[in-house]
């Protein structure tokens, strides 16, 4: 399979954390959440800025005195990105209301168990062109375009816990099922499932090095992406100029291609 330059960056952007303003006063108390896992379903066209997803959150509602939880829960999401429905794990639609930062705060249709975990299924879309504000202002956390695409979690393009700072450090699963234009490469952190290419799937580790080192080096975190380009060099794995590539971030750093 050829490179052909066109890259969707996945990843988490765990430092940008620390560039979280102050949240207006949250006067209502909303249950805590723990995100465990996510299965995303996803479709991604650049040319039109255009992303359609549907993903299944499972997560547990924790630090709650009562033994069941019926109030709503708050959920983030990039306030472009639109929901159509939400269901429960039985297929039921729950109601749910948008605040204008991207807040959903959805209604159980039966209390949700203090401890336990629920599955629900987000379906969404919308156009994320990186001139509109993610969750952290003035930083362009997600954005699809040509030539490169990437999509951090802190921009919130996944439903995530109501409590963003939170959010950045639950520890959670994710098995993504991203589609996208021909000769478009998906990189993302964590390992590769099977692919359906031209049966030699060996160059993605020397690249995903490089493309996680492209989002550390984009959000901020050169001595993140430092470390990546030292370990595709290690690979000795040039497939398509790899480690020349890498060679090439390691005196310089990257940045997006000019329009």
């Amino acid at each position: 399979m050829r490179m052909r330059g066109r890259l969707l960056l996945l990843g988490y952007g765990l430092a940008c954390a620390l560039l979280i303003p102050p949240l207006a006063a949250q006067k209502i108390q909303q249950p805590a959440l723990t995100v465990s896992g996510y299965i995303i379903d996803a479709e991604i066209d650049p040319a039109a800025h255009h992303l359609a997803a549907k993903v299944v959150v499972s997560f547990t509602v924790l630090e709650s005195t009562e033994p069941v939880i019926a109030e709503p829960v708050s959920f983030g999401l990039h306030s472009a990105l639109r929901v159509s429905r939400i269901s429960d794990e039985t297929g039921r639609a729950l109601i749910s209301e948008r605040a204008a930062d991207g807040t959903i705060r959805v209604t159980p249709a039966t209390p949700l168990a203090n401890g336990r975990s629920s599955h629900w299924t987000f379906q969404y879309e919308g156009a994320i062109t990186g001139n509109e504000y993610g969750a952290v202002n003035e930083l362009r956390l997600a954005a699809i375009e040509e030539p490169t695409t990437w999509l951090l979690y802190s921009a919130r393009w996944l439903p995530v816990s109501g409590d963003l700072p939170k959010s950045l450090t639950d520890r959670f699963t994710a098995e993504m099922h991203i589609r996208v234009p021909e000769g478009m490469q998906v990189f993302a952190s964590g390992e590769p499932g099977t692919l359906n290419s031209d049966g030699e799937p060996r160059w993605t580790k020397v690249w995903s090095r490089i493309a996680l080192g492209n989002i550390y080096d984009l959000t901020g975190q050169r001595d993140r992406a430092v470390h990546e380009y030292q370990m595709a060099v290690q690979t000795n794995d040039n497939a398509q100029g790899a480690v020349n590539k890498a060679q090439v971030y390691l005196q310089k750093q990257y940045t997006l291609p000019a329009k």
